[in-house]
């Protein structure tokens, strides 16, 4: 008995560990990104919820509930971005419009 005690507390230390740890998706968004087919492209999410492109600031973003992302822009013109964000570890990202159109970025300064 105290051998399956022993067992189960290393279980649920270990599943405390591996939910923990985790960045959520507003914390791994953060930073600068470039685009892979043109590094020239680059964004820029900040902690504040706006976003720059080229460095200049463009508009707000939002994590929804379901996980995705709403890009809203400054110039009402153009109209809000619902993506789908697939990470693939911390350094890289695919954003998915509605339209199926993805763009992939990776992490600038790693």
């Amino acid at each position: 008995m105290k051998k399956y005690f022993t067992l189960m507390i290393c279980f649920v230390g270990i599943c405390l560990m591996l939910t923990g740890c985790g960045k959520n998706t507003n914390e791994k968004i953060i930073g600068k990104w470039s685009s892979i087919d043109n590094k020239a492209v680059s964004l820029e999410y900040l902690k504040d919820g706006s976003f720059n492109i080229q460095s200049k600031p463009e508009g707000n973003w939002l994590i929804l509930q379901d996980g995705r992302l709403k890009s809203t822009r400054f110039d009402k013109k153009i109209p809000a971005v619902i993506y789908t964000i697939v990470f693939d570890g911390d350094n890289k990202m695919t954003l998915t419009s509605h339209d199926g159109k993805s763009v992939v970025v990776i992490r600038q300064g790693n």
